[in-house]
């Protein structure tokens, strides 16, 4: 094999090394990102929906005459 072809297949290797490499490191950073922002759009919803809870068992314990009694999530 001439110098001139493996020189283009060694070069040709670094370059598909290389994109792997950046390929494999943008999915992993991408993955990271959606995990973290699915993680605080689910506690952001729990606190709304425990807010909501506390408020509807506040009018229902209004109404009835009860004491409330706090549900945890």
């Amino acid at each position: 094999m001439r110098f001139r072809t493996r020189l283009m297949l060694v070069l040709l290797t670094v370059v598909i090394v290389s994109q792997l490499a950046t390929g494999v490191e943008f999915l992993r950073a991408t993955q990271n990102d959606v995990l973290a922002k699915g993680s605080e759009r689910l506690e952001v919803g729990t606190n709304v929906l425990q807010q909501l809870l506390d408020a509807r068992g506040e009018q229902l314990s209004n109404n009835v005459g009860y004491p409330r009694r706090r549900l945890r999530l």
